[in-house]
């Protein structure tokens, strides 16, 4: 095992010790600026069909939309003339499709990355589309994340228990190690004060271990998505791997066989917690896994004030000096109810703040705009 004090020494330096301008353009970890700002991207489900669709896959569709899934679904009648992309892609399914036909495929931005962009293809219908888009495991991870954890490794069993559960010791032992000596700088706390999340979602440094078999049906959906990450996987069918998943269900590179040890979870675990010093997140590793989880609607809705609101005499940090006399004027989007699922925050109500200044006091006022979409919710 690694000395404590390297141990200590590498984590330190991705979460302290950096010159105080670095500093003080984010201190704050890459999990939670991954959870605030990182929306998973969309896998593409091209569903091939002939006219009609069903009402069972009419009704499969629709229930998507309504659901937090990051999947869209392209339906292609192959009965009319295709693109040529897609004319290709169905002249090579074509022999073994029973339609309606669906092929999911990893989101775009990752296709150069990987082996193969193609994740999973089948005939269509509602129990094979809840398998897609939904596990136990994925649920697991999905909670939390937005109980706090940092990061949720899944641990992908080979089958060997012995093996298994000598690697599952050495990862969940080293993370407790990690958990315990690594502490945030307090300049995390306060910058990350000032985002959606704050007082909803803990920052802290957690993690959970999730175990799951090859051999589960249930899961095989999702052990599959991870698996397809790694370019050599089809050569470690017989060895646990382990993937860190964090932000909006982000998974970075797979650990496999003797590669989870102290070192290489230490490397995760540094990028993970170190500070988000490039936030645009295609320039960061990882990737985006399909799951059925209100990432938007846990940030957008712990955005929100959802109250109207007079407040006299605010309690000011500093001094207001005695002859500033005005108004400062707030106005956007502030939802009236929970937005449903691929709502922005732009689609909530017109709202008004106003903080009257006088005589060293600022008193609050808030009001919706009462159009008539208001009305009509009230």
């Amino acid at each position: 095992m690694i000395n404590r004090c390297v141990l200590i020494a590498l984590l330190t330096l991705a979460l302290a010790v950096i010159p105080a301008g670095l500093l003080l353009a984010c201190a704050i970890p890459v999990f939670r600026y991954a959870l605030e700002r990182w929306e998973p991207y969309a896998f593409e489900g091209v569903l091939f069909h002939k006219e009609p669709l069903d009402a069972a896959a009419t009704n499969a569709i629709q229930g998507l939309e309504k659901a937090h899934a990051n999947l869209g679904i392209w339906a292609v009648n192959v009965s009319q003339p295709m693109q040529d992309d897609l004319k290709a892609l169905w002249e090579k399914e074509q022999e073994r499709a029973q339609l309606p036909w669906l092929m999911v495929r990893y989101p775009y931005p990752f296709w150069q990355a990987l082996k193969t962009n193609q994740l999973w293809y089948g005939k269509f219908d509602q129990a094979t589309l809840n398998r897609i888009t939904d596990s136990p495991a994925r649920k697991k991870v999905a909670e939390e994340i937005l109980k706090g954890c940092s990061a949720v490794w899944v641990f992908v069993e080979s089958g060997n228990k012995a093996e298994d559960d000598a690697k599952a010791k050495v990862l969940q032992d080293h993370l407790a190690v990690i958990k315990k000596d690594v502490k945030l700088p307090q300049e995390s706390y306060q910058e990350a004060s000032q985002l959606p999340l704050a007082g909803v979602v803990p920052l802290k440094i957690d993690f959970s271990v999730i175990r799951v078999s090859r051999k589960d049906p249930a899961e095989k959906f999702f052990v599959d998505m991870l698996l397809k990450t790694e370019k050599d996987s089809e050569k470690n069918a017989d060895k646990p791997m382990a993937f860190p998943i964090f932000g909006q269900g982000r998974a970075i590179w797979g650990l496999v066989g003797d590669g989870i040890n102290t070192d290489m979870i230490e490397q995760a675990c540094a990028f993970i917690l170190g500070f988000c010093s490039c936030e645009i997140k295609d320039m960061n590793p990882g990737t985006d896994m399909l799951i059925n989880a209100d990432w938007r609607g846990a940030v957008t809705n712990a955005a929100v004030n959802r109250s109207e609101n007079t407040l006299y005499d605010c309690e000011v940090e500093g001094d207001i000096p005695d002859d500033l006399d005005g108004a400062f004027y707030r106005v956007g989007p502030d939802a009236q109810y929970p937005l449903v699922p691929r709502n922005i925050p732009f689609d909530g109500e017109g709202h008004e703040s106003m903080f009257r200044i006088k005589d060293g006091k600022v008193n609050y006022r808030s009001r919706y705009i009462k159009n008539e979409r208001y009305n009509a919710q009230a």
